[in-house]
């Protein structure tokens, strides 16, 4: 039997993240010709094994390039070449509406006033937090999950395999969002369109503060800021979409 390698069509894109929690950096490799799956970890550390079109893909941890395998001599099955599985903390997704989505500067604008509060109290609060926590829990999503009224936490909880590092994390995603108003993935992409230093153009202390998505602003239909809420320990853009999609279903 012959195994036809899958590919991209009608104009699709793949997505390859990786997040540096320590740094609160990610990094991003796009691709319109060739479909990546299966992220594993190199034996060194060093890299990202991936497979795609019939072959094995290296991906460097310091750089958004990939360079092929040989691979002589392996079988293939349906396009994936006969490899150990160890654990990898990348995801694969692609470029589309939904749950998904790629992210931009309006679509957040947008996003941030469908999601604003007819009324916000410490039930609201801990039922918000509550569906974070079964959403990760159904998962086995890696996260540490935090609501805030005003600066005050009020909802936190850390799922398996997440670590302290991700609740500072969190502290520091809602700090962003509280300063500005904004998601702090929305602080990241002006950043990053700006070509700015977050933390020096703001003169803001990175142990306090990361421009990094995760970290969504509370706000009253009038336009209070009321909270914040904040996840961590996912690639940026999932902790951002972990927050608004559970608002999402509170609001209906």
């Amino acid at each position: 039997m012959k195994f036809l390698p899958r590919i991209l069509s009608n104009d699709p894109c793949c997505q390859v993240w990786s997040n540096d929690l320590a740094r609160g950096e990610n990094r991003m490799l796009e691709t319109a010709d060739l479909l990546l799956m299966g992220p594993n970890r190199a034996p060194q550390g060093d890299a990202r094994i991936l497979h795609g079109n019939g072959t094995l893909w290296r991906l460097p941890a310091d750089a958004p390039t990939v360079a092929a395998i040989p691979l002589q001599g392996v079988p293939l099955d349906n396009d994936h070449p006969h490899i150990a599985h160890l654990p990898c903390p990348l995801t694969l997704r692609p470029k589309m509406n939904g749950n998904t989505m790629t992210h931009t500067l309006d679509t957040l604008a947008q996003e941030l006033q469908e999601l604003r509060l007819a009324s916000f109290d410490y039930d609201f609060a801990w039922r918000l937090g509550a569906l974070m926590q079964a959403e990760a829990a159904a998962r086995n999503l890696p996260a540490a999950i935090t609501v805030a009224h005003g600066t005050d936490v009020v909802f936190s909880c850390l799922m398996p395999g997440a670590t302290p590092d991700n609740t500072d994390l969190a502290a520091r995603k809602r700090a962003v969002a509280h300063r500005f108003h904004q998601p702090s993935l929305a602080m990241r992409l002006e950043a990053e369109r700006g070509g700015y230093d977050f933390n020096q153009r703001f003169r803001l202390p990175e142990a306090q503060f990361v421009a990094s998505g995760g970290g969504f602003p509370l706000i009253l239909r009038g336009g209070t800021l009321i909270g914040t809420a904040a996840v961590s320990g996912l690639p940026d853009v999932e902790d951002h979409q972990l927050v608004t999609q559970a608002l999402r279903s509170l609001l209906g």
